[in-house]
């Protein structure tokens, strides 16, 4: 509890536990909510049974200044499915509404397990303290060498930490976890006590540490005279080999000689062959065959003359000769393809637009109105194409056709929840040269007329909250104005914005984690995005919520894209929800969010930089679709 509404009141980490009992309570705290007047208990426990629990059923009994005890509680931990050695209970509250206490107690009553087993605390017995750790105090030395000997008995240097002990039916390993006898540490995975016996002796020690240095001592004095043995075989060998090499350069040099002029002459050839002699018969077999209109062998063959002279000029001549003869046999896509592989020859941009208005014509001509329309709304400008799409009235019926056909495609595609639909535009691909992309969204539900989506990847990075003093309910969330402002007016043109409704936006407890806080009043969005119950409404399985960032959303990070934790090196992003995260009664400068490989995170740091999926809700009654 680090906000000042919650006051801690005690905190005491010493493990209770009392004979037969199936669980350890490893810690407990009282705090007191100012807010609220009340108080909380916060009790985290341990399974140390070799059945799985279900469910545990609890009482709390306050204790006041007078040292009386209050009315109880009782608290039902439920669906714990927690198997031996696992920890439970530190993220539930039990509140208890008395006026002061100042401590408390806790009784078992009832513990479940998953097989249909029950025990239960007939006789309310109490909790005790378990014996105090007892540190292992020997010199650095000794304690390396108890680390060693502990791993030579399949121990782990975790449990060189205390020495165990035994109490009831319970004994501690060396790294300080409590077990029933008979079972293994989870922690270091120690079988038993038995398996430290006499190890902790120091005498022994001693004599092991001895032992120790003796034999590296040994292996040192060995590795030495095996390097001395080694230095005397190499100035032996290298004499031999340095001997060997003169005699033999000796020989090589009179051969090199005349295998030198043996090469010069040799690669003359080979540079008039390579240089002129091949590049200047593809570039004529280029030639040839563009004249014979064998377009793609030919720009082969030009390609193959590796730049002599005017070859590269050639490709793009080519290609443009390609536009032109295909224009004339009425290819068209084969004609603007060609005349697009010109790039910027002569006037092949300029061909390209002539191309498109010479297919309409034809299109048109041919009665086909529908194609001359789309045809010519490729090239509005072009000539008098702005004046024919006004006032043609066929292409006028063509043009209330398309765009009649398009909305009905749109409002289909809009209908069929787990779809996804084409609407704004945003820079995606990472190259803003080429103008903005199509913004991809998943259709999540259809209800009364409104279709609710969320983008299918992640758009851009952003904090949720940059200071951590203010708190961050999505109300106030910085997040949240950037989505309704600058992300609303980037993504969409006027007539789309008046597709998009008004939302009322459910910030309530019930949208987080179980348990978790509210996040705030309710509002009132054109934009925003999913709260954690939401993700898993509509995204019910972990693969089902990894999520791809755009291409330019990626590139943003840089070298800080997933350069961190287990999931270093993945494609996929952290991308953030609107509700609280569940720590110790603290959610005011942290939000849950989704991990790479689907999980989520309980509490993040609002001044993180993570993903954005923006979600919107469609009017399909809207003429502006």
């Amino acid at each position: 509890m680090a906000n000042q509404q919650y006051q801690q009141i005690k905190k005491e980490t010493t493990p209770l536990w009392f004979d037969g009992c199936p669980i350890l309570l490893e810690a407990h705290a009282l705090y007191r909510d100012t807010n609220a007047g009340c108080y909380i208990a916060q009790l985290k426990w341990k399974n140390i049974s070799p059945k799985i629990i279900d469910d545990v059923m609890v009482e709390v009994e306050g204790i006041d200044s007078f040292r009386k005890p209050t009315q109880r509680v009782t608290f039902q931990y439920t669906d714990i499915n927690a198997e031996y050695g696992d920890e439970f209970g530190d993220r539930n509250a039990i509140t208890i509404q008395e006026k002061k206490i100042v401590e408390f107690n806790v009784f078992i009553k009832a513990i479940s397990f998953t097989d249909g087993s029950i025990w239960q605390n007939d006789h309310e017995k109490k909790f005790e303290a378990l014996p105090k750790e007892h540190p292992i105090s020997i010199s650095d030395e000794l304690q390396q060498q108890y680390i060693r000997d502990l791993e030579k008995h399949g121990l782990s240097e975790k449990a060189s930490t205390y020495k165990p002990q035994e109490y009831g039916d319970l004994w501690q390993c060396g790294c300080g976890s409590w077990q029933p006898k008979g079972m293994a540490c989870v922690s270091c995975k120690a079988s038993s006590i038995d398996k430290f016996l006499g190890l902790d002796d120091s005498s022994a020690l001693a004599q092991h540490l001895a032992d120790y240095k003796k034999a590296l001592e040994e292996e040192a004095q060995q590795k030495e005279k095996e390097a001395r043995e080694k230095a005397e075989q190499d100035r032996i060998k290298a004499e031999r080999i340095k001997k060997e090499k003169e005699e033999k350069a000796f020989k090589q040099r009179k051969i090199a000689f005349i295998a030198i002029i043996a090469v010069v002459a040799i690669a003359i050839i080979a540079v008039v062959v390579t240089q002129v002699i091949l590049p200047k018969s593809n570039y004529d077999n280029g030639i040839r065959l563009a004249a014979m209109q064998k377009w793609d062998e030919a720009v082969q063959a030009f390609e193959d003359a590796n730049g002599y002279s005017d070859s590269a000029t050639k490709i793009l001549a080519t290609r443009y000769a390609e536009g032109e003869s295909k224009r004339v046999s009425q290819d068209w896509d084969g004609a603007i393809a060609a005349f697009e592989q010109a790039a910027d020859y002569s006037d092949a941009p300029i061909q390209i637009k002539e191309t498109y208005y010479q297919a309409a014509a034809y299109y048109y001509s041919s009665q086909q109105y529908d194609k001359a329309y789309s045809t010519y709304a490729q090239i509005k400008e072009y000539k008098d194409v702005s004046n024919l799409l006004q006032n043609d009235s066929k292409l006028i019926e063509a043009a209330t056709a398309a765009k009649k056909a398009a909305h009905d495609e749109m409002i289909s595609k809009l209908r069929t929840i787990g779809g996804t639909v084409e609407f704004g535009r945003y820079e995606q691909d990472g190259d803003s040269s080429n103008g903005t992309e199509p913004i991809e969204w998943i259709v999540l539900d259809v209800k009364d007329d409104a279709a609710f989506l969320v983008s299918s990847t992640a758009l851009f990075y952003a904090h949720y909250q940059p200071d951590l003093k203010i708190s961050s309910n999505w109300g106030n969330s910085d997040l949240r104005k950037n989505l309704n402002q600058n992300f609303y007016n980037q993504a969409f043109t006027e007539e789309e914005q008046g597709a998009i409704l008004t939302a009322t936006v459910d910030n309530s407890y019930k949208q987080g984690y179980k348990g978790g806080f509210s996040g705030g009043e309710d509002t009132k969005d054109k934009v925003f995005i999913l709260s954690f119950q939401e993700v898993l409404t509509y995204f019910p399985t972990e693969y089902s919520r990894c999520c791809l960032p755009s291409t330019t959303a990626r590139n943003s990070r840089g070298k800080y894209f997933n350069n961190y934790g287990k999931h270093e090196g993945s494609p996929y992003c952290i991308w953030w929800t609107r509700s609280p995260g569940v720590t110790e009664f603290d959610s005011c400068s942290e939000v849950m969010s989704f991990n790479q490989d689907g999980t989520y995170f309980e509490y993040t740091g609002v001044n993180f930089e993570n993903a954005v999926r923006p979600a919107i809700y469609i009017d399909l009654t809207s003429d502006n679709l």
